[in-house]
């Protein structure tokens, strides 16, 4: 069985040695999440020098993609994607096969924490749409806390906007955590929350998931994806 493996969480827009493979080699690639390009917003919100770096990126890879694409319509080439987004892009010279994370390990009981809190974690960065999360402490009760775990460059934005809303007391920031400390967060809160516009597979959604915890996050195909296989019983 002469197969090539590719193990990359790379969407098609980043280049891949995929495009130098023989077209008589059976191979396959993955696993792939993504093919959900930078949202307006989140360009937005970059500086200057993100604006620039992030154009000359899509100029410099775009013809990769169709060579990428090409390839997969010609060649042996198989898919193995971690959600429907990439199924529809590749059509069908795509595999759906759901890539499950590291979790096995996961044996601890959600056990909620007298002092109601929601709990959030990732970087501190636009596509994490932090700000969704913090805005809604408005619409709840005055007695729940937020919780965010992770540290990045929108940190003080984030705090601005915290101040804004009246909500110090309310929203916390905890800042970059080991994993272990992580997780006994999420496992006394009463709630994870993920708000990402664009990850094609969270890896602490799917540790909630897989935790039983409730979970509020939007519908995007990566998520959908986690929440479809990360837990049968969920």
């Amino acid at each position: 069985n002469d197969a090539i493996h590719h193990v990359t969480y790379s969407g098609d827009w980043n280049i891949s040695p995929i495009i130098f493979l023989s077209r008589y080699q059976k191979s396959y690639w993955g696993p792939v999440g993504g093919v959900q390009k930078i949202t307006f917003g989140e360009f937005i919100e970059l500086d200057f020098v993100g604006m620039v770096i992030e154009i000359l990126r899509t100029i410099i890879v775009s013809p990769f993609r169709r060579i990428q694409r090409l390839k997969l319509k010609k060649y042996n080439i198989e898919i193995l994607a971690t959600n429907d987004s990439v199924v529809n892009y590749f059509s069908k010279t795509s595999k759906s096969q759901y890539c499950p994370n590291l979790i096995i390990d996961l044996n601890k009981k959600h056990t909620p924490a007298k002092n109601r809190y929601i709990f959030t974690s990732g970087r501190l960065i636009p596509l994490k749409n932090f700000k969704l999360v913090i805005r809604s402490m408005k619409y709840l009760e005055d007695d729940i806390e937020l919780l965010i775990a992770g540290e990045g460059f929108l940190k003080k934005q984030l705090e601005k906007l915290v101040a804004k809303l009246d909500l110090q007391s309310r929203v916390k920031f905890l800042g970059e955590l080991s994993r272990e400390k992580s997780l006994e967060f999420l496992l006394k809160s009463q709630v994870f929350v993920f708000t990402s516009i664009r990850d094609s597979h969270s890896w602490s959604l799917a540790e909630a998931v897989h935790c039983g915890i409730p979970v509020a996050t939007l519908g995007t195909p990566g998520n959908l994806a986690v929440l479809k296989h990360g837990n049968p019983s969920y």
